[in-house]
């Protein structure tokens, strides 16, 4: 058997990797590396070599036993290849870039890292189980939508993908044909977002940016329920001052948007911003004329997430999961160490008149159409 049909068979044995993952030092984990190869004769340095080779290498993969252990984490446009991780642990962190950061800090994710070709297949229908998720969320950023992840995130029933890295990148890859992209996106969330007991629901979130390719995801999901969460536009780029997000400024590798591409003289970073909100605001225009879509605002939005919210998802939460996520609502959506305090009094004193004006200016038409029409 040569190095690399072991590292194959090792990637692809479920039960041998739940062994291997209870390793806590690394003697343990080679020695069941080891006895899985039968190598009694190999160094530690000679076994990770075995890793490291495969690591480097794109597999040919057995689907149906790839995903009972693994799932999909990141996506590189330039060799079309993905990078897989174990699927062990439900995501519950804010953002499933810290999950995957996070599941890469164990052992086991650390020193096994698959890779297998974007499509592995040219008909990947029957390979994978279909996945049907309960909900899409939808937002223009800073709206609590990290709130209302967090809150289902929690429950034993419900996995959560929030802001994937991984669904993003395919997205954003020009390089692929519209087949293709769709093929890729489908495959990816029947992937990454496959369920385990006693899971029954999966929710995405997607990145703000992720809302220029609505069109796209609906097509693909006809019937999965929309939630899409708005906000006052001063009180967004407010929040955007503090933290500025990846898609509220311009990238040197190129635009995020294409309608973007055209820098105009003496361009701020506000005058940038406000376009980048317009816009958003003009896709959540067009993404309400979707008939399964809930608007909410983000004023209304903490009485919203266990009543509106969770029915539109069809979620049916029993009296117990209904307290748990009303008390996950009282912490801070992104840092769990500090309890939840409203800031949209602060957030409409941070600029000056002029700078509202400008704001409202912009967004004049998508704002009256939301904020004062949609109660």
């Amino acid at each position: 058997m040569s190095q690399s049909q072991r590292y194959w068979l090792l990637v692809h044995s479920p039960i041998a990797l739940r062994e291997l993952s209870k390793a806590t030092t690394m003697a343990e984990f080679c020695q069941y590396l080891r006895q899985f190869w039968a190598l009694p004769d190999y160094g530690d340095g000679e076994l990770l070599a075995i890793l490291s080779a495969g690591n480097r290498q794109s597999l040919q993969p057995d689907l149906s036993l790839l995903c009972q252990f693994w799932a999909p984490a990141n996506y590189d446009p330039k060799h079309r290849v993905l990078e897989w991780i174990s699927a062990t642990e439900k995501p519950t962190l804010p953002f499933h870039s810290e999950h995957i950061c996070a599941v890469r800090s164990q052992m086991l994710s650390a020193l096994i890292r698959p890779r297998t070709p974007l499509l592995p297949l040219p008909d990947l229908s029957g390979f994978t189980a279909q996945v049907q998720p309960a909900g899409f969320i939808f937002h223009l950023s800073r709206c609590g939508s990290t709130l209302v992840s967090r809150s289902f995130a929690g429950l034993s029933k419900c996995r959560v993908l929030s802001e994937s890295p991984l669904l993003t990148q395919v997205l954003l890859d020009s390089s692929l044909s519209d087949t293709q992209r769709r093929a890729a996106l489908t495959f990816c969330i029947n992937t990454q977002g496959q369920l385990f007991h006693p899971e029954q629901h999966l929710l995405i979130k997607w990145n703000a940016w992720d809302l220029q390719f609505w069109p796209l995801i609906l097509s693909l999901y006809p019937k999965v329920p929309v939630l899409l969460l708005l906000r006052d536009p001063v009180e967004i780029l407010a929040s955007q001052q503090k933290s500025v997000g990846f898609h509220m400024v311009r990238h040197p590798s190129g635009p995020l948007f294409s309608e973007l591409s055209r820098i105009e003289a003496n361009e701020t970073t506000l005058d940038y911003q406000c376009k980048v909100l317009r816009l958003l605001l003009d896709y959540s225009l067009d993404v309400c004329s979707y008939s399964q879509v809930l608007a909410v605002d983000y004023k209304d939005l903490l009485p919203a997430i266990a009543d509106n919210i969770a029915k539109w998802f069809s979620l049916d939460l029993s009296a117990e999961e209904r307290s748990q996520v009303e008390q996950c609502q009282l912490i801070h959506s992104k840092t769990a160490t500090q309890f939840f305090v409203a800031d949209s009094q602060s957030k409409q004193m941070f600029f000056s008149a002029k700078q509202k004006k400008q704001i409202y200016s912009n967004c004049s038409w998508s704002n009256r159409y939301f904020f004062e029409t949609k109660k």
